[in-house]
């Protein structure tokens, strides 16, 4: 049952099990600052962001591709992986430059508060 329902938050009640889900923009100074309000407002036993780890790494560690082995990359047949990567790195990099945040600075931020909070 969802008890709101709007089109940035919804918040869905399952049994005794409340889950507010925050939809956000990944280059946007407005989503990082209602990750911020949300999670500082309310009490939560835990945060969730949609990363896997490797995505989380990427993000906390903005020059990963430099560390990067590229003998790996072709062994592995990934190149066309990090090709798209890189290529979508910049283009969020182009974007976030004319926004002023950076891309999934609103997941960042989310596990940032978690952290320091506890959660």
């Amino acid at each position: 049952m969802i008890e709101e329902n709007n089109e940035i938050i919804k918040i869905i009640q399952l049994d005794k099990t409340t889950i507010t889900l925050i939809g956000t923009a990944h280059v946007s100074k407005e989503s990082v600052a209602l990750v911020e309000e949300t999670i500082m407002s309310r009490e939560f036993d835990c945060v969730a962001v949609e990363l896997c780890p490797a995505r989380y790494e990427n993000l906390k560690n903005r020059s990963w591709w430099q560390n990067l082995d590229i003998y790996e990359v072709f062994k592995k047949k990934k190149a066309s992986l990090l090709l798209i990567n890189l290529a979508l790195s910049a283009y969020q990099r182009r974007l976030a430059d004319k926004v002023g945040v950076e891309a999934g600075q609103e997941m960042i931020r989310a596990t940032e508060l978690a952290l320091d909070n506890k959660i």
